[in-house]
């Protein structure tokens, strides 16, 4: 499958495809990415990069790159995590009989919480890890997979908005999540800010408002974290289809949050998103 060169290709602004010749049928296409450091550029090597959706795991090599072959066409949703980086999640469109070559940029972590993200191994059959016991200890809102099993022809927002509690933002097609809860300077370190300053400019752009966003986990690693600087991209509830989901945990307040992921004490909340096991 021919191939475009390496350019300076951005997450957050460009996609590079190679059209292929009229008459290719076949619903299959490749990614080819790299993963590199906000500012430099500099190559990220050994990056854990999934696609929850196709049950897929890579490793960038010493040069940042990475290959994915053989995948459905459409929408894919790609996680990226590294040692000293901030994980991130981005939606890419694959092409039928084409290859997507982009770059994914992660931010550097700050010192303070490196350990918190760093990840031993590579998870490539993720469990949902404790979630019947959360759920019997009756704090929390849970869905488990014969719930979303009635409910799949519904995206995530419509699911997750009759929990009590949750607000949902709509900014086009995406949807974050929010706990009903107003800003509160005198128990909100992070709310003494200016509220826009806890958005990224991308999701100001898209519709966002100011609210007390939720900390989002998908398969234990977080992947949205209210209150970081700078701030992270929200995370769109909407870019994992029900059927690709065991299970969801929902902790709309600081009483609620089990402490092993209340990682920013703001009371916002925090939503655990469990993918399905490939078979």
């Amino acid at each position: 499958m021919p191939r475009l060169p390496w350019g300076s290709v951005s997450l957050k602004v460009a996609v590079l495809v190679l059209l292929v010749a009229p008459g290719a049928v076949r619903a299959q296409g490749d990614l080819e990415g790299r993963v590199v450091a906000i500012g430099d550029r500099t190559p990220v090597a050994g990056a854990q990069v999934r696609l929850p959706g196709a049950g897929r795991t890579a490793t960038s090599d010493t040069a940042g790159r990475f290959v994915f072959s053989g995948l459905p066409s459409g929408t894919q949703l790609v996680v990226i995590r590294a040692p000293g980086f901030r994980p991130d999640s981005v939606k890419v469109m694959i092409p039928a009989e084409q290859i997507l070559v982009q770059d994914f940029v992660l931010a550097r972590a700050l010192t303070t919480t490196l350990g918190e993200v760093t990840v031993t191994g590579v998870a490539t059959k993720p469990k949902m890890s404790g979630f019947e016991d959360r759920r019997r200890q009756g704090t929390g809102r849970f869905f488990d997979r014969e719930m979303l099993g009635k409910v799949e022809n519904r995206n995530m927002s419509m699911i997750l908005s009759t929990a009590p509690g949750v607000r949902v933002w709509q900014g086009g097609s995406k949807a974050f999540l929010s706990s009903t809860r107003a800003y509160n300077t005198d128990v909100c370190a992070f709310c003494k800010s200016k509220p826009d300053a806890l958005l990224d400019l991308y999701d100001q752009a898209a519709g966002a408002r100011p609210a007390c966003y939720m900390d989002v986990y998908l398969d234990g690693t977080i992947v949205y974290q209210y209150g970081a600087q700078p701030p992270m991209r929200l995370f769109d509830i909407n870019s994992i289809p029900a059927e690709q989901l065991e299970g969801v945990e929902l902790y709309t307040s600081a009483a609620q949050i089990p402490a092993q992921y209340n990682r920013t004490a703001t009371g916002c909340g925090v939503v655990l998103l469990w993918t399905r096991v490939s078979k």
